[in-house]
């Protein structure tokens, strides 16, 4: 958990800081089958356990650019090597079948190898298809800790996703205090020790995945996003309140904040770009054959 102290030019927006209950909130389905067709309302949440593809780890490694496969071969220790082969490699997977599935719509037959995905990142390091594949408007993220994975597809809304281990060891008081929102850092301080470590990574996953959709990573100021009140459980949406808004008179509804339990012990957010399309969020635990 790397935190970095904002650069923030004046130029720069107003942070979204007001939330709001959703009245349309998003189903979690759990499937075992494949996930099929990603539709324009819907957003797919992939659910990937490192240890259920350790015996997978070589297939999973030709899915890799050679790039990559050299970026494996200098990470120390081994398990470290393994989960980001089983990360990109699967990454890869995945995007290779929804690209597949769109070519079909198009009557197109042809194949998509993994490794041959042109990946790029945006200017603050958000990882987007790169220029072979902009007109495709398939748009990802991904997050893991310890040993699982999650990865979040839509089709043309921008979105973020992001969990967290609730045992992981860190400074608590000091990271709120220095780069948490001040209502945030009031509240932690009200709570008794177990409730205040999960609302603490509560509030770090939102903040996460917020900035993750937004493109900007959390280099614009943990500061700017108030999450108090965002649910631990279910979905709000999460309000502009920005000077195009106030002239307009109106409120710019945006985002909508989902926030999960990927696994006993973990904790997950993601966030999407708000449409008037009814959205469906799935977690998969069945995930593509490795190519």
């Amino acid at each position: 958990m790397r935190v970095v102290r904002s650069q923030t030019r004046m130029s720069d927006p107003p942070v979204l800081v007001k939330i709001k209950e959703d009245t349309s909130e998003p189903v979690l389905h759990r499937h075992s089958r494949d996930p099929g067709d990603l539709r324009e309302n819907q957003v797919h949440i992939h659910l990937l356990r490192f240890a259920d593809v350790a015996e997978r780890i070589d297939n999973l490694a030709s899915n890799l650019t050679a790039l990559e496969r050299a970026r494996a071969d200098r990470m120390l220790p081994e398990p470290h090597r393994n989960r980001f082969i089983a990360t990109q490699g699967m990454l890869r997977a995945i995007l290779g079948r929804y690209l597949e599935e769109e070519a079909r719509k198009r009557g197109s037959e042809e194949a998509i190898e993994p490794a041959g995905i042109e990946l790029a990142q945006n200017s603050y390091g958000k990882p987007e298809l790169g220029d072979s594949f902009n007109g495709k408007r398939l748009e990802f993220n991904i997050s893991h800790s310890r040993d699982i994975g999650l990865f979040i597809f839509t089709v043309g809304l921008k979105a973020g996703i992001d969990v967290e281990q609730l045992d992981r060891r860190v400074s608590m008081d000091n990271i709120a205090g220095r780069f948490f929102h001040a209502n945030e850092a009031n509240r932690l301080r009200e709570l008794p020790p177990q409730e205040k470590r999960a609302m603490f990574f509560h509030y770090w996953t939102c903040k996460e995945a917020f900035f993750k959709a937004n493109g900007t990573g959390i280099g614009a100021g943990l500061d700017r996003l108030d999450c108090t009140g965002i649910p631990q459980a279910g979905s709000c949406r999460i309000v502009g309140n920005d000077e195009e808004a106030r002239e307009r008179g109106s409120e710019n509804v945006k985002w909508i904040c989902f926030c999960f339990v990927p696994v006993p012990g973990s904790i997950g957010a993601a966030v999407i770009e708000r449409t008037d399309a009814q959205l469906e969020v799935f977690q998969i635990d069945c995930l593509p054959s490795v190519h």
